[in-house]
C-alpha cells in the first residue's frame, strides 16, 4: 500500500519501498545526467542536492531503521553515482573511488543524514514542538548531577524482546539522543519569546 508517498508492506521490511526509491532516484539523476551534460561541478552539485537527493531522503525518519545492509547500500549507491556526474567521471572508470569522491565533495552519507533527521525530531518531542509526546513511549532516565559525561536529558532505553521494536524510532533515536555531548546545540530549549 502507498501512503503519503511511503510503500507500506504488511512485513514493514521496506523491499518496495526501497525499489520505489531507488528506482525514482536513478531516473532523476539520468534526466540530471542527460540534460546538464556540461554544466560546471557546483552546479551539478545543486541539481543533484535539489532535485534527486530529496528523493532518497523523502520520510527516512519513518522506514530508515529497517533496512538491510543491500538496501542501505542501493540507496547510498544513487549517492556514489551522483558524486561521479559532479565529477564527470564515466561510469565505465573502474579505478575511482566513489566513496572518496563523495567524500571531497563533503556530502554526508544519507545514513548520517537521516540520523540527523531523526534527531532533529526527536528534538522537537522532547521540547514539546510537535503534537507528539516522547513520554507516552519513554520515560525520563534520573541521571545525577555528578555525571559529568552524561547530558541531564537522558531517555530510559527499556529492554526490547523483538527487533522490530529494538529497531523502532524511539529505541535507535533515544540512542543516539543520549550519546549526544553536553554541549551539543540539540540539547538546548527552543528560544524563549520575549
Amino acid at each position: 500500500m502507498k501512503y503519503l508517498g511511503v510503500k507500506l508492506e504488511n512485513s514493514l521490511r521496506w523491499n518496495e519501498n526501497t525499489s520505489f526509491i531507488t528506482g525514482k532516484a536513478s531516473s532523476r539523476l539520468g534526466y540530471i545526467l542527460r540534460t546538464t551534460p556540461l554544466l560546471l561541478p557546483h552546479l551539478s552539485d545543486r541539481a543533484y542536492k535539489y532535485l534527486d537527493r530529496l528523493v532518497t531522503e523523502y520520510c527516512s525518519t519513518v522506514w530508515d531503521r529497517n533496512l538491510t545492509a543491500t538496501q542501505a547500500n542501493s540507496i547510498e549507491a544513487i549517492q556514489r553515482r551522483a558524486a561521479r556526474l559532479v565529477n564527470n567521471i564515466k561510469r565505465t572508470d573502474h579505478v575511482t573511488s566513489t566513496t572518496k569522491l563523495v567524500e571531497d565533495l563533503e556530502w554526508e552519507t544519507l545514513k548520517a543524514r537521516s540520523e540527523k533527521r531523526r534527531l532533529g525530531l526527536f528534538r522537537a518531542m522532547h521540547f514539546d514542538e510537535v503534537a507528539v509526546s516522547i513520554i507516552d513511549h519513554l520515560s525520563r532516565h534520573p541521571t545525577n548531577i555528578g555525571q559529568s559525561r552524561k547530558h541531564q536529558l537522558q531517555y530510559f532505553i527499556p529492554h526490547c524482546n523483538t527487533k522490530l521494536h529494538q529497531n523502532s524510532f524511539f529505541i535507535r533515536t533515544a540512542k543516539l539522543w543520549n550519546a549526544l555531548p553536553t554541549g551539543s546545540p540539540l540539547l538546548e530549549g527552543p528560544p524563549v519569546a520575549g
